[in-house]
């Protein structure tokens, strides 16, 4: 009598934690449909990027991310850690740097050496932009420059979750859900043989 109340129990404890557990993963799923459209109302793309265009225009003064104590040096740390440059898409010698301090007072653009930052080629990193290909920030060479930093930061965003990752969630809740079911099918296979154990234990 007592090993298949204990059975039983086992039975409950071993299986109960699936039926809780596994609703609450699509409640958490239904929770990130649902923060990705609170996000997208929430965040002001439009103020955004004019935000940082206006930090860019008025505060971009030299390609040096060295200087800690600058906007220019956190731009440019920004440019080398996420590989991007500027915040639109950068489609030659005419480019967002155009009417940044850097361009027009004082710094390699104004003295006409570069026309991007050497921050915004590819694969340069703190140690050796200096060194990087006058193709890239003197000619801006198409493929020799990374993209626009506005996309990267809205890439970046929960509203912009990519497909792919909501394809492979669903298909683990899918996963989950079919196991849950065999889970079921199986305890109802067994649950007579508990039955029968539990009858004979008690004559």
């Amino acid at each position: 009598m007592y090993v298949a109340i204990r059975k039983q129990k086992n039975w409950i404890f071993n299986h109960l934690y699936r039926f809780i557990f596994i609703p609450l993963i699509f409640m958490q799923y239904n929770n990130i449909n649902d923060t990705k459209k609170i996000t997208a109302h929430r965040v002001d793309y439009r103020r955004l990027k004019l935000e940082m265009l206006h930090s860019l225009d008025k505060h971009f003064k030299s390609d040096d991310p060295k200087n800690d104590k600058t906007i220019s040096s956190g731009w440019n740390k920004l440019f080398i850690q996420y590989k991007c440059c500027a915040v639109h898409d950068v489609n030659g010698t005419t480019n967002d740097f155009d009417t940044t301090p850097w361009c027009t007072t004082s710094g390699t653009c104004q003295a006409t050496a570069s026309q991007i930052p050497k921050t915004c080629c590819k694969d340069v990193t703190l140690t050796n932009y200096t060194s990087a290909p006058p193709a890239c920030h003197a000619s801006v060479n198409p493929g020799t420059y990374n993209s626009g930093c506005f996309e990267l930061v809205k890439l970046l965003g929960v509203a912009n979750v990519e497909t792919c990752q909501v394809f492979m969630l669903s298909f683990s809740l899918s996963i989950l859900a079919i196991l849950q079911i065999l889970d079921v099918v199986v305890a109802i296979v067994v649950l007579p043989f508990l039955i029968y154990d539990f009858i004979i234990n008690r004559k």
